[in-house]
């Protein structure tokens, strides 16, 4: 990609004549060296291809979620910090009508609970999204039944 003018937010990407904008973004030190030696191992031309792979696949896991319907059975995989997990138990506590199993595992002060969850696409879309913002949680899944 080349800047349209020296001060332009817009850029032309050359291989598909599209304009796309220019997004700053703020790393430590670590996460840029992660960033960079996993665009490496995973074979990305740039850091910004590797960038779009990811917000691709986060916005495609947020729009399947969105677009569900009716009731459904989902499987959520919530990995946290052990520090964190009474925020985590309680939040289960709230969806106490939906949750219908937890199993959780710890290994080395990090934790993953598998959570079976069956009810209204709002209800589940709900209890997706508060994982997604609890106090140290680190990765959610969802698998969809």
């Amino acid at each position: 990609m080349r800047p349209l003018n020296n001060r332009a937010k817009t850029v032309v990407s050359s291989s598909k004549k599209s304009k796309a904008e220019v997004l700053s973004i703020s790393l430590s030190s670590d996460e840029l060296a992660s960033l960079s030696a996993m665009q490496e191992k995973l074979g990305f031309s740039n850091r910004s291809k590797l960038l779009r792979a990811g917000l691709h696949a986060l916005l495609a896991e947020y729009r399947l979620m969105d677009e569900l319907a009716g009731r459904h059975n989902v499987v959520f995989v919530v990995s946290h910090g052990k520090e964190h997990e009474d925020g985590l138990a309680h939040l289960l506590h709230d969806f106490e009508d939906s949750v219908s199993t937890s199993l959780h595992q710890q290994s080395h002060r990090r934790c993953v609970e598998v959570v079976m969850a069956q009810g209204d696409a709002k209800r589940l879309r709900e209890l997706f999204n508060r994982f997604k913002h609890q106090k140290g949680v680190q990765q959610v899944h969802a698998f969809i039944l």
